[in-house]
């Protein structure tokens, strides 16, 4: 419940100082005294009414607990065989251990819907009146009296008539009502009617659901409780705008036929947050995302607006006047072709983590460009803007062998398909490597930064990384042909826009994916035949399904979505050893302690 006390005590001290009588010098007997003139008296103003009481609104569902059960069992069952849960049999005990008989939990309808509507006041500055409290709900029953008869004897209710009972707990009180197939409850007899117009309501929404509105702004710490720092001006924002929330609901979905889906959603100005870079959320598949290779480690399809905002921010941000020649006039450049490149970009775009099974990653950067002229000329003075300011580095850094580095950039250097893509290579001097160890993935055995672009068919393609030519070779093969796999097929993405009903920030995890990339950088600083063997089996196992992650922002309500799919939940029982197998392995070389470099 949100209660905010109220501090009293300033009237006290303000009554205190305005009652200390003044210190005066006692007149002398030549001194004449007057009595002052009474003061006329001050009309009071008449104290305002008390406005309306305001109640924050609670709302709990849960239908078919039973097939919840069931789900979470079954998935305990294929990704734990050895310490599997049995939910039924837990909760059984621990009502027994807890003094409720065995017709409490056997009365329960575990295919029906618990519903409660909850009505509470507004902070006060002392305990609420039990009279302003209102409860109404239904529990579905096999037995509604047999499941009041076992209650502990410590809270049995007492018997009414027809079928009521009441249970009193210090000042409050709990009426109950047998009905056929269920049992209403309810604070006061008028809350009756609500109740039973629960018992009729279908189920809305998911299996799950939990909703507050009305709250009352300013009750929560949400900079504290989200671990925001207030000096950061965004994240001040975010606070401000979380600190004038006034509903939220909670919504889970999870049975043993269905993908878990979970919602979390608030009522707030988002508005201020400036959302106009953001577009319109997504509902229908990519056309984008079906021009990408499928077996993405991981994806991010951005919803894009209008880049104003966007822009401006990279004029504030960069500070120009503070960089020195000969980088300031190539700074000033990158900066305008990084905004040529921003402002060309159409409708989505899309990021892309992909890892070869030789272990080569790339970030993959795609979007949908209507003018590919334009925007291949801005990619390219971006490039170009890059290798002037690293030429100029490698002039002041001289002839140092420990750190001297190349850099090249090839404009239509690689064929792929019908078209021709640009390449840029940065060698990494040998002073750094040590440094990018954890990045082995992407910079390759002999480490060099590569960064290949396409623009071609109304699409652009940025890819950074050891298997860039590799992923860019494959795109620009298929660019403008429908690709047979692809990262929409993939799941992921769909997954996340079902889950918040469109998003424009759409996020797809392959949790497979991940864990062989863990491996593969594992790999790359310590080879071992079991690590070798553990890739081969992650391999033959490829997927198990994408899990979606959603964010969509509206100006008036927000929405945060997380969902996992049964192929990942329920998965083969061979395949979930391998994995686990894999992900005790990499547990166990991440908590391993790294040997010191003289053996100490």
């Amino acid at each position: 419940m949100l209660v905010r006390p109220l501090h009293l005590g300033l009237a006290g001290c303000l009554v205190s100082a305005c009652s200390t009588t003044p210190t005066t010098t006692p007149p002398s007997e030549t001194t004449a005294t007057e009595t002052p003139a009474p003061s006329p008296a001050v009309a009071q103003a008449p104290a305002p009414p008390p406005g309306p009481t305001e109640f924050v609104q609670l709302r709990l569902g849960i239908a078919e607990l039973g097939s919840i059960f069931a789900g979470i069992e079954k998935t305990s069952r294929h990704w734990s065989p050895d310490n599997s849960l049995d939910l039924t049999g837990q909760m059984q005990a621990s009502l027994l251990s807890l003094g409720f008989g065995p017709g409490f939990y056997e009365s329960f309808d575990l295919s029906g819907r618990v519903a409660v509507d909850v009505r509470y006041p507004h902070s006060t500055s002392g305990s609420p009146n039990p009279a302003d409290i209102g409860l109404a709900a239904t529990v579905p029953t096999i037995d509604a009296r047999r499941l009041v008869q076992g209650m502990p004897p410590a809270y049995q209710p007492q018997p009414l008539s027809e079928g009521m009972w009441q249970l009193i707990e210090s000042d409050f009180q709990l009426l109950m009502r047998e009905q056929p197939r269920a049992l209403e409850l309810a604070a006061q007899e008028a809350d009756f009617l609500l109740a039973s117009q629960l018992t009729a309501q279908p189920s809305a929404g998911r299996r799950i659901r939990v909703e507050a509105s009305n709250l009352p702004k300013d009750e929560l710490d949400v900079a504290s409780l989200l671990g925001l720092s207030l000096n950061e001006p965004s994240a001040k924002m975010l606070a401000s705008v979380l600190g004038e929330l006034t509903a939220m609901e909670l919504e889970l979905e999870l049975g043993d036929d269905r993908d878990v889906e979970l919602t979390l959603g608030a009522t707030a100005p988002f508005s201020r947050l400036g959302l106009d870079t953001l577009g319109a959320p997504r509902t229908q598949p990519s056309p984008l995302a079906a021009g990408l290779p499928s077996g993405a480690v991981a994806a991010l399809e951005l919803s894009w607006g209008d880049p104003t905002l966007l822009l401006t921010t990279v004029d504030q941000r960069v500070p120009l006047a503070q960089i020195p020649a000969p980088f300031h006039d190539i700074a000033a450049a990158a900066v305008q072709s990084l905004k040529a490149v921003l402002g060309s970009i159409h409708d989505e775009v899309i990021f892309a983590l992909y890892v070869s099974d030789k272990g080569e990653g790339s970030i993959v950067l795609a979007a949908k460009s209507p003018d590919e002229t334009a925007t291949r000329d801005a990619v390219r003075a971006l490039l170009g803007s890059a290798q002037s300011a690293l030429q100029a580095h490698i002039a002041l850094v001289g002839q140092d062998p420990e750190q001297r580095y190349k850099v090249t950039y090839k404009t239509d250097a690689l064929r792929v398909g019908k078209h021709r893509a640009d390449q840029f290579t940065a060698t990494v001097p040998k002073a750094m490597q040590a440094q990018i160890e954890d990045l082995a993935v992407f910079f390759g055995k002999k480490p060099k930064l590569e960064i290949v672009s396409l623009a071609a068919a109304n699409t652009a393609v940025v890819a950074i990384g050891a298997g860039a030519k590799r992923v860019v070779g494959d795109i620009g093969r298929s660019l403008g042909a429908t690709r047979r796999t692809n990262l929409e097929a993939d799941g992921g993405l769909a997954l996340a826009r079902r889950t918040t009903a469109g998003c424009q920030v759409c996020v797809a995890v392959d949790p497979v994916a991940a864990l062989t990339t863990r491996l593969h950088y594992l790999e790359a600083r310590a080879s071992d035949k079991e690590r070798a063997a553990a890739l081969r089996a992650l391999r033959k196992v490829r997927t198990l399904g994408q899990i979606g992650l959603a964010t969509l922002l509206q100006p008036d309500h927000g929405r945060l979505g997380l969902a996992a799919p049964q192929s990942l939940l329920f998965a083969d029982a061979n395949a979930t050893k391998v994995v686990r197998d894999a992900f005790q392995m990499a547990a166990e070389s991440t908590s391993a302690p790294t040997a010191v470099a003289d053996g100490g």
